[in-house]
């Protein structure tokens, strides 16, 4: 996943190499409270300004997709994720 919508506003998935444009750009992170606690997630407001130009727009949505990649390759593969078919089912046929 590589954006969020919440409450009309649009967030991009962000990490180390992105998160400083975002800051300049004095965008803020999506949080929220959970058990009393301020949650702040890897997702920031995409700058108001980049609903003005589109082609702006598409590098910052690119650039988010590539962090939910790169997210994504770090994650763990679950025992029930490793095989792609279930069981007793032979993706060659019969």
């Amino acid at each position: 996943m590589f954006a969020l919508i919440i409450d009309e506003t649009l967030y991009f998935k962000v990490d180390g190499s992105t998160r400083p444009a975002f800051e300049q750009a004095g965008s803020t992170p999506f949080v929220y409270y959970a058990k009393g606690k301020l949650v702040a997630l890897s997702y920031w407001q995409v700058p108001p300004d980049l609903f003005e130009d589109s082609e702006q727009l598409g590098q910052w949505a690119q650039k988010a997709w590539q962090v939910a990649l790169r997210a994504q390759a770090l994650k763990p593969v679950s025992k029930t994720k490793k095989t792609s078919h279930h069981q007793g089912f032979d993706p060659d046929g019969p």
